[in-house]
């Protein structure tokens, strides 16, 4: 990715994949997923918000542009999980393995990339906002933080039943 976006526009980058995320996954697993503010992922069950999953995004900074991101996109599928949060396979009204996962994951990303490319981020923000749990947040508000980007992407490990996608991408 080379988003081509300026440092003062950097939380769009985790509302874009928040919102594919949720989108893909609510259409590949049928479970009711929403965003809660800004990047956690959670079923609706009841009243009560369950944490599935949940997007970090850390960026290279040069002068005032981003030149690099890194998303990462966590999701619970059938690992164990604390006590306050849940499998995303306990929801889903379809029979999906890890693979059809981690696709509807990247597919969702891919989409919401393209999908604020061609349209702003305009289009993202009110597909977001629909996808957020109205009754527990708030109107959506942005604060932007810049952190200093780590010298190396963090090693991935997975156990068995984890899903851990990580998306690197720096400048030419």
């Amino acid at each position: 990715l080379r988003p081509e976006l300026a440092v003062t526009d950097v939380f769009q980058l985790t509302i874009i994949a928040a919102y594919g995320v949720v989108q893909a996954l609510g259409r590949a697993s049928g479970a009711p997923l929403k965003i809660k503010w800004p990047n956690d992922l959670v079923v609706v069950d009841g009243n009560r918000l369950i944490k599935v999953g949940g997007i970090l995004t850390e960026t290279r900074i040069q002068g005032n542009v981003v030149a690099g991101a890194v998303v990462g996109v966590g999701v619970n599928w059938e690992n164990l999980v604390p006590e306050s949060g849940a499998c995303l396979k306990t929801f889903s009204r379809r029979n999906l393995d890890l693979a059809m996962v981690a696709a509807a994951v990247l597919g969702g990303l891919e989409d919401s990339y393209y999908l604020w490319r061609e349209r702003g981020i305009g289009r993202i923000v009110t597909g977001y906002e629909r996808a957020r749990d109205e009754a527990a947040l708030g109107r959506l508000e942005a604060a932007v933080s810049a952190l200093p980007p780590p010298s190396e992407p963090p090693p991935l490990a997975l156990a068995d039943h984890e899903l851990a996608l990580l998306f690197h991408a720096v400048p030419d």
